[in-house]
Parts: C-alpha cells; sequence; structure tokens
C-alpha cells in the first residue's frame, strides 16, 4: 500500500492534540493561502510524470520521475528553475524521498530482483546504503537536519510493513499501534514523525513524538495519508472526504486544515514543506488511454 507521489478554502477545527514539547497554538487560525505556482520540469525529459516529494530551506527538492513511455523510474534533484536525473549505481529504480538543509538526500534504489534498499546522498554525491537488519525490503523516506532517518521496512517481500528511526547508526521500530501496516514519511528537527497507517481496508494518519502516537486525520476523512512536516509542525499530505470523494491535498497548521486543489486537476497531493511554507506536491490533470498524469509544482505561500 506504499504510495510515495486550488484556491486554498474550507478551514476546519483540529482535532488532535500534539504532545506539549511540539504543540502549536489551537486557537490560531491560518490566513488563506496566497501562492506563486512553479511548474516543475527537468530539461530534456519528456513525457514523464514529474513527483515532487520533499524541499529544503533553500528550495531545493527532490522527487522522482516516471517515464510514461516505458515506466522506469530516475530520481531528480531541481533547484532555481533547473533539474538533474539521479540514478543509484547499478539500480533498475531509483527515487529520492527526502532533503535537508545541507543537501543530504535519502533514497529507495531497486537492483534487477525487485529488492529494495534505502540510501543517503550526500550533496557531494557519496552514497550509503540503509537497510534495517534483516530485513527484505527497506525504503528512505524522510531526513532532518541532525541526519535523522525514517523510513519502513519488510522481513519479507510483500510483507507486513513496518516503519523505522535511524539516528547514529542505531535503528528503532515505529509502528502505530494494531496496526496492519505502519509507513513514516517525514521528520523534523524536533524528532517529530508523521506517517500513516493501514488498518486492513484503509489508510489513516499519524504523529509521533517521544514514542507517543497521535491521531492525524481531517475531520470526517475516510483515507488520509500525511507525507511532510517541518520544524514548525506544519504537516501536509493527501486526504479523501469519503470513498468517492477526489483526493486533495491538505495543510494542518496552527491548529486548522486547510483544503488545496491544483487547478483542473481530479488529485492533488503536497508531499513537502520547509521551514519558510514552500510546499511541493503532484497532481492528476489528464487521463490518457488509462496513462494519469499532470504536473509536480512548488508552492511559495505568504
Amino acid at each position: 500500500m506504499r504510495m510515495q507521489y486550488a484556491p486554498a478554502a474550507l478551514l476546519l477545527s483540529a482535532a488532535i492534540s500534539l504532545p506539549a514539547a511540539a504543540q502549536s497554538n489551537p486557537s490560531s487560525q491560518p490566513p488563506a493561502l496566497s501562492c506563486k505556482t512553479t511548474v516543475i520540469t527537468i530539461a530534456g525529459q519528456s513525457n514523464v510524470n514529474v513527483g515532487p516529494t520533499s524541499i529544503n530551506h533553500s528550495d531545493t527538492v527532490v522527487g522522482s520521475l516516471e517515464n510514461l513511455s516505458t515506466f522506469s523510474i530516475s530520481g531528480f534533484k531541481w533547484s532555481k528553475g533547473k533539474g538533474t536525473v539521479y540514478n543509484y549505481p547499478g539500480a533498475a529504480s531509483t527515487s529520492l524521498g527526502g532533503i535537508n538543509d545541507s543537501g543530504t538526500a535519502v533514497g529507495t534504489y531497486t537492483n534487477s530482483n525487485g529488492q529494495n534498499f534505502g540510501f543517503l546522498l550526500t550533496a557531494g554525491g557519496t552514497t550509503s546504503v540503509i537497510q534495517y537488519p534483516g530485513s527484505y525490503d527497506t525504503y528512505a523516506d524522510g531526513i532532518n537536519n541532525s541526519g535523522a532517518v525514517v523510513g519502513s521496512y519488510q522481513n519479507f517481500a510483500a510483507g507486513p510493513t513496518v516503519g523505522f528511526r535511524y539516528e547514529n547508526g542505531t535503528y528503532t521500530v515505529l509502528r502505530y499501534p494494531g496496526a496492519q501496516d505502519t509507513y513514516p514519511t517525514a521528520i523534523n528537527d524536533l524528532g517529530a514523525v508523521v506517517g500513516y497507517w493501514y488498518d486492513g481496508t484503509t489508510e489513516r494518519g499519524f504523529y509521533e513524538y517521544q514514542g507517543k502516537y497521535t491521531d492525524l486525520n481531517w475531520p470526517h476523512s475516510t483515507f488520509m495519508q500525511p507525507f511532510g512536516i517541518n520544524r514548525h509542525n506544519a504537516v501536509v499530505g493527501t486526504y479523501r472526504a469519503n470513498a468517492n470523494a477526489e483526493g486533495a491535498g491538505f495543510l494542518f497548521r496552527n491548529g486548522a486544515w486547510t483544503r488545496y486543489m491544483y487547478p483542473k486537476s481530479t488529485y492533488t497531493q503536497l508531499n513537502g514543506i520547509n521551514v519558510v511554507g514552500g510546499m511541493v506536491g503532484s497532481a492528476i490533470t489528464s487521463d490518457k488511454g488509462g496513462i494519469l498524469s499532470g504536473p509536480g509544482f512548488l508552492l511559495q505561500c505568504k
């Protein structure tokens, strides 16, 4: 069930309680978003879906490119209008999931046997593998400025998925209580983690801080996937109001929810947010013979 892939409106009261050390003011209502939208493109790459996943304080973006002809997947890094493609050496596919302010990124590559491994990629191009001990598949999705990494692993191919935090050479299991699968997606500089869990039917959001798990779900929604969190505990992701609703992006900030739909899209997902509120995401705006496509974008909001 892994997924790592509008005029602002509809502010609702929050229904969650964050740990005191990381709590935002629930009585504060954020203003409506006023955003400049930039479509992210990579020179020389056509007929691709661009899926930005993370953004750092200097608006450097990482993510994945899916070729819609061959369906091959590569990572990319983009900054100030210029992007470069990244493929892990010898990998069958590569995706980049998170980037911190020093430019160190994390991602996942797949080998020729279909096995997945997480990795670190420094700004200088040095790589190191991240593999949860004894696991078959390991996915690395988020990194903070202290170098703490979050992701998930499976002990068997297609087996139950468990989350982890990796810091200073030590792995810590992250598992939402009672979940069939747990998918941590991002970690901020306070050490707070967001992600989603699967109950056998649908995905629901969570916030974890110092071992305490809190539900993080748009009120009355039936599907929720948080993907990004910044040091101010602003969270972004996607949700569905009901089983038949279009997927929409969301921003949870200062105790309030903001819904965001990319113009003329049937599905919008917000994947990452930086310290000043810059956000990245992707959208579906067309269906060409069953191939869903749309832009990856950067939102710079006031």
